[in-house]
């Protein structure tokens, strides 16, 4: 992936050295603001988008060393905040809609964190797999499950 974000970014004009880590010295890098740009990646365990933005809350380290937005854009942080509070307190999936998209113009606005891919993993079970959740096929975690072929 970086690779092609590299290529993207030199097609239009920037430099870009890629400067590949462990994970240990990964993380330590980022966090000790060391780098321009980095690469993150968020799971398939969560379909709601509030598992992506939950990165921008100031309460989160992403927030506070990644992207340091805390301290860079303090009221940028704060409304960034109130929205994800709100986002996760709303229940009715329309309502959501709004929320979410002033979300993703604050984050067109700053591009703190850049979606490159949202994904939406399938799931697809038998008729005859019995007592299966679906959340436990949905995701990549592995849960043992009690299910039965009837």
């Amino acid at each position: 992936m970086a690779e092609l974000v590299k290529s993207d970014l030199e097609a239009v004009g920037f430099a870009v050295e890629l400067d590949p880590q462990d994970a240990g010295a990964y993380w330590d890098k980022i966090f000790g603001g060391q780098a321009q740009l980095s690469m993150n990646q968020r799971s398939l365990w969560s379909p709601d988008p509030d598992d992506k933005v939950v990165l921008l809350q100031s309460t989160e380290t992403t927030a506070q060393q990644e992207t340091g937005i805390v301290s860079a854009l303090p009221e940028y942080s704060q409304k960034m905040d109130e929205l994800i509070i709100a986002g996760r307190s709303e229940y009715d999936s329309e309502k959501r809609i709004p929320i979410y998209t002033e979300i993703q113009e604050m984050l067109l606005a700053e591009m703190p964190y850049v979606m490159l891919a949202y994904y939406k993993k399938p799931a697809v079970i038998t008729n005859d797999i019995q007592g299966l959740p679906i959340g436990a096929t949905s995701n990549e975690r592995i849960f043992v499950q009690p299910v039965w072929i009837g």
